[in-house]
């Protein structure tokens, strides 16, 4: 898939939900819009070259980025607006403002 993501957005593959029943069937429901709807958990696909600047391109705080494609982070519930690869029409993204990033998820060794 080939995409040009403008300014400071940010786009990100969500993670699926999965649900466990009590027996330890795994039930996995992608379709449900409210579902979709509910997820915050994701990897950085794609990072606009916008992203944590400001209006003159400068890094806010002189910090640099502080996710990388790669990242599994955490953003806001309802802060991104739900997209389909045209190559692959079972796999969504969402796009979302670099603000609405939250955090990042480290696994500890």
């Amino acid at each position: 898939m080939s995409l040009v993501i403008p300014g400071y957005r940010v786009l990100i593959k969500p993670e699926p939900i999965e649900k466990e029943t009590e027996s330890g069937i795994v039930i996995v429901r992608e379709n449900e819009k409210l579902e979709e709807a509910k997820r915050e958990y994701g990897v950085v696909a794609f990072i606009g070259e916008g992203c944590w600047r400001d209006n003159n391109g400068r890094w806010i705080g002189n910090a640099g980025p502080w996710c990388q494609v790669g990242d599994k982070v955490i953003y806001s519930k309802y802060g991104g607006k739900f997209v389909t690869d045209p190559d692959d029409p079972d796999q969504k993204y969402v796009v979302v403002n670099d603000q609405d990033i939250l955090a990042v998820v480290v696994q500890e060794k």
